[in-house]
């Protein structure tokens, strides 16, 4: 999710193609986030209840709530607002929320994210018994494993992974808040085929 709604981010900044391509892609990139939500909502509900795991008790599974709630009523806005139905000048006004809110929900996914990995990685290093977390064997017996503290090995890919997150979040951030890559005036959500988004302004 956090990939593809990076995407949907940035369409507006990076694709030099009419607007209407533009909003598309917009589209249809966040309608692709949807799927892989639906798909990963079924398949966490479908392991919890496999394992009789505890759901809904940490800070991940809280912050992931929100994101998807808060994707959800984003989704749904954007559906009913920006489309050649409604008025101008009310597409004009909920699309700074729309902005924000659409950074926002970014910003949650990434949270869920890190903490989803932060949590896996010290629940596994704790509970888990599977022969990549033992670091001493005898025989096909595991004597010790590894202690995130240790700096272990399945610890250090995760810890490298969320500074990769980290690294790409700047990135959008950066780009996004470019002030010469940012339209001179509001998008028209019908969309002209002969107006163009360039990276480096409207041409």
């Amino acid at each position: 999710m956090t990939q593809t709604t990076k995407s949907g981010v940035l369409v507006y900044r990076v694709l030099p193609f009419p607007k209407l391509i533009v909003k598309v892609t917009h589209g249809l990139i966040h309608g692709g986030v949807a799927v892989c939500i639906i798909i990963g909502l079924i398949a966490v509900i479908k392991f919890h209840n496999t394992y009789s795991l505890s759901s809904l008790y940490s800070l991940h599974s809280w912050i992931g709530l929100a994101t998807v709630i808060g994707f959800g009523l984003q989704f749904a806005v954007g559906l009913t607002t920006f489309n050649s139905l409604v008025p101008a000048q009310y597409r004009t006004l909920v699309l700074p929320f729309h902005r924000f809110s659409g950074i926002a929900i970014f910003g949650l996914a990434v949270v869920a994210c890190l903490t989803g990995l932060q949590k896996n990685v010290v629940y596994d290093m704790a509970n888990d018994n599977s022969k990549h977390l033992c670091k001493e064997w005898n025989g096909s017996v595991c004597l010790t494993k590894w202690k995130y503290s240790e700096k272990s090995p399945e610890g250090t890919v995760v810890n490298c992974l969320g500074l990769a997150i980290c690294l790409a979040v700047a990135v959008v951030v950066f780009v996004a808040t470019r002030a010469d890559w940012k339209q001179t005036k509001p998008t028209d959500a019908a969309g002209k085929v002969g107006e163009m988004i360039s990276p480096v302004g409207r041409n």
